[in-house]
């Protein structure tokens, strides 16, 4: 039995749905690594991914035909290297936090253009991105933990920042692979791109260990949430714009800071509260802009 095909009547349903899944995947992601290490929780992630992609190869009844290669691969490495920062950002700050740096790559998307597509950096977006670094500091600024943050969690608050910038080259990879006469197939570029991830994390994975009965919920929900919201999100991105995709994506912060704040005692300040709404308007206008560049959503990369 076929399932119906998506249309653009659902597509704010599916996105919305595909938005929870991320936000509770970063959740999940949060609890694991009580007893694993970030690395080692983005290889389960990767890993249930992959079996999930290759199942779905299998249904479709051919392989995988892949047109560039090489962009695939340095997709893969790019969106592998993104998750990996990111997950080892969740295992060091708050969860919110975390997915608060790592979803503020629109900002990022417009630098890595301007160096390697040739994109003119326009005014109001040098202005989004001046933006997002004020909502940044007001955030970091704003913990409890005060000055301590910078010395204490600093490194990690780099590394957070690095998964958006890793995340904006791979958005950018894609946009080069969809701009041919033959665009790779989002299936392909899915199976790749966690089998490409899964390599890159293994080697910095430090715990493995066979999961307690209390984890196996846990880490089968961070996979099945993210592939879940990956291909949900893959099927509705024809229909809906970049800008609308970039201000969904903001709700992953929404929904992990609140599970964070409800369920794990994640504390928010009201300077950090208003920190984090600058820099998901900041990343709305950059991702409008990129609207205004390319009918190609951005999410199609990650």
């Amino acid at each position: 039995m076929r399932l119906p095909r998506p249309t653009a009547r659902h597509a704010p349903l599916l996105l919305l749905i595909a938005m929870l899944c991320f936000g509770t995947m970063a959740f999940l992601s949060k609890l694991a690594t009580r007893h694993y290490d970030g690395p080692t929780v983005a290889c389960f992630r990767f890993g249930i991914g992959v079996l999930v992609g290759l199942l779905l190869v299998l249904r479709r009844g051919r392989g995988l035909r892949p047109h560039r290669l090489d962009l695939l691969v340095t997709r893969g490495v790019l969106g592998g290297g993104a998750v990996l920062m990111y997950f080892l950002a969740i295992e060091h700050l708050g969860v919110g936090l975390a997915t608060l740096l790592n979803c503020a790559s629109p900002l990022f998307v417009v630098i890595v253009e301007r160096f390697f597509l040739d994109e003119r950096l326009s005014a109001r977006t040098f202005a989004a991105l001046l933006l997002g670094a004020l909502g940044v500091t007001l955030v970091v600024v704003g913990l409890p933990t005060g000055g301590q943050t910078f010395s204490g969690a600093g490194v990690w608050i780099a590394v957070g920042a690095t998964s958006a910038l890793l995340s904006a080259g791979a958005m950018t990879t894609v946009r080069a692979m969809r701009r041919g006469s033959q665009p790779e197939s989002a299936l392909d570029i899915f199976v790749v791109f966690c089998v490409v991830g899964l390599v890159v994390c293994a080697p910095l994975a430090r715990t493995w260990h066979w999961p307690a009965p209390v984890d196996v919920p846990v880490l089968l929900g961070v996979g099945l949430a993210a592939t879940a919201g990956q291909l949900l999100m893959n099927a509705v991105l024809s229909f809906v714009s970049a800008t609308v995709y970039g201000i969904a994506t903001q709700l992953i912060v929404v929904i992990s800071a609140v599970l964070g704040a409800l369920l794990l005692d994640e504390p928010w300040t009201l300077l950090s509260a208003l920190g984090a709404v600058v820099t998901m308007a900041a990343a709305v206008v950059a991702t409008a802009r990129y609207a205004e560049r390319t009918a190609e959503a951005p999410g199609r990369a990650t």
